[in-house]
Formats: structure tokens, sequence, C-alpha cells
């Protein structure tokens, strides 16, 4: 509900349409459903969410970060990527293993790397033997 100064009040119950009854069921719903798939650790930190939506903003805010949190998370894996080599008595199976999960968390965070520049950096990352 609007007041005069142009302001959103929150409508009284009795007020409640079937529609708003049926929105405040399923943001319920949408609420509990991700407080149970949060671990313990993280579901405390949003406990006093009002609602679904400010909930999942607040886990955005809180996983994701401004844009300054974004750009230092894209230069440490840019970094990592042109660090990345073999370990002496890794397996080529775990150097592979860590070679997909960075090149999944590069893609997540929409660094661009062409194929041939992806392909070329594992390959000089081989063992030598």
């Amino acid at each position: 509900m609007n007041d005069a100064e142009g302001t959103t009040a929150p409508k009284p119950e009795s007020q409640f349409t079937e529609e708003d009854r049926e929105k405040l069921d399923v943001d319920g719903k949408a609420l509990a459903m991700l407080h149970s798939a949060l671990a313990r650790e993280i579901d405390i930190g949003v406990r006093d969410c009002k609602n679904a939506k400010e909930m999942w903003e607040a886990l955005l805010a809180m996983y994701e970060g401004n844009e300054e949190i974004k750009e230092s998370r894209r230069e440490m894996l840019t970094q990592k990527f042109n660090l990345f080599n073999h370990f002496p008595g890794e397996t080529l199976e775990n150097q592979i293993q860590r070679f997909v999960a960075l090149i999944s968390d590069i893609k997540t965070h929409d660094i661009k790397l062409e194929n041939s520049v992806i392909n070329k950096k594992l390959l000089n990352a081989l063992p030598r033997n």
C-alpha cells in the first residue's frame, strides 16, 4: 500500500486478496527451502531475512561481493592460471582435476580464454617424464 508520500507500507492481513495469500505461501515455501539447503554456519548469517528475495540478495552479496571483490577474484584466478604447473609427486589424474576445477572457476567468473590458450597451458604443464 502506498501513502501520500509514495512510500510503501505492508498491507494489513485483513486486506489480503487470494493472490496475496498465494504469493505469501510461495515465498514461505521458498524461504524454507533456502534455509534447508544451506549449511548451518551459512544459514545463521541469513536467519533474520524476512522473505526469500531478501535472503537471496543477502547470499549473493555474501558470496559474489561487490565489483571490487569480483575483479580481485578474476585477477587471482588469472594469476593461478598463468602459474599453473605440475607438482612433484602429483598424479596426472590429480593435475588434470585441478586444471579442470581452475578452468571451471575461470568460466564462472566470466574470464574469457581461447581454447587454444587453455590447451597450450595444460600441455606445457604436463610432467616431462
